[in-house]
């Protein structure tokens, strides 16, 4: 399992963007979720989730977490355009994903596709062009 570092200041004023704008709801589907920091708190949100992310490492950091969350969090390994999710969600959260992929029309389309009617979306991707 990696080495856990405290919550750097960009991700703590993301979460807290997040979070204030968040509505409850039945599920959630996270893309990129790589620790399981924001995982951990939109879980207080919603009913149950889909934690995904494409690393080696996700079984064991998701392994560390509380038995309350684990029984929340459903973890997929595989890439987010290759997976068939056969549900939909009513919030679909990706933070610092997008810049990673080629397809950003068919990215959106997807996530339009699995999102409930009236359901939230919240992306992020970082600030700096030099990033992307």
């Amino acid at each position: 399992m990696s080495k856990k570092y405290p919550p750097t200041p960009r991700y703590l004023f993301r979460r807290f963007e997040v979070l204030k704008h968040i509505k409850r709801g039945e599920s959630f589907l996270e893309i990129g979720v790589g620790n399981f920091q924001l995982t951990s708190e939109l879980v207080k949100y919603f009913d149950k989730g889909i934690a995904l992310d494409f690393h080696p490492e996700m079984q064991g950091i998701f392994d560390g977490l509380s038995e309350s969350i684990k029984k929340q969090v459903k973890i997929i390994n595989e890439d987010f355009m290759l997976t068939d999710f056969g549900e939909t969600f009513d919030c679909i959260v990706s933070c610092e994903v997008m810049e990673h992929i080629e397809d950003d029309t068919g990215f959106i389309k997807k996530i339009h596709s699995l999102l409930k009617p009236n359901g939230q979306v919240v992306i992020s991707v970082p600030a700096r062009m030099k990033y992307w």
